[in-house]
């Protein structure tokens, strides 16, 4: 293969790396996933929701980063973070939690989760925690404009 052709094969699955970055939100509220969907629109990154562990286990295999409830209605983080620490290439989860403290913070980092961010979303947190999760080649850009907020 002729160096053009490696570097034009490098760029395009960077390119396939970008489009398809995904951050699965697992959530039994459906405002959480409206307010992810809005704070990720106009990133690369794509946005997957669900509401229970039992869903999310067949869309785990497709994210990059897991943003997950403290609770479920059929379980919990731990059951998600579980399943995560099973696979191959396993994402990065972030806890999401109305009460978010620090015990429940060094309870979800010693047990090999990312980060807990505290409920309602703040969309400057949210896309600096999930680009800090996602580092490497082939990490999305943020979007460009900033401040967006959820909505409330």
């Amino acid at each position: 293969m002729t160096a053009t052709a490696l570097s034009t094969n490098l760029v395009l699955r960077k390119t396939v790396e970008i489009r398809t970055t995904v951050v699965l939100a697992i959530s039994p509220d459906v405002e959480d996933h409206k307010a992810v969907r809005h704070i990720l629109d106009g990133s690369e990154w794509q946005t997957l929701a669900c509401e229970t562990c039992g869903q999310a286990r067949r869309l785990l295999r497709q994210a990059s980063v897991v943003l997950c409830e403290q609770k479920l209605p059929d379980g919990d983080w731990k059951q998600v973070l579980k399943e995560i620490q099973n696979m191959l290439d396993p994402p990065l989860l972030i806890v999401t939690s109305r009460l978010a403290d620090s015990g429940l913070w060094a309870e979800v980092l010693n047990s090999g989760g990312h980060d807990v961010l505290a409920k309602p979303l703040r969309a400057e947190e949210l896309l600096w925690t999930i680009a800090t999760a996602h580092r490497g080649p082939g990490a999305p850009s943020l979007p460009k404009e900033r401040g967006k907020s959820s909505p409330q």
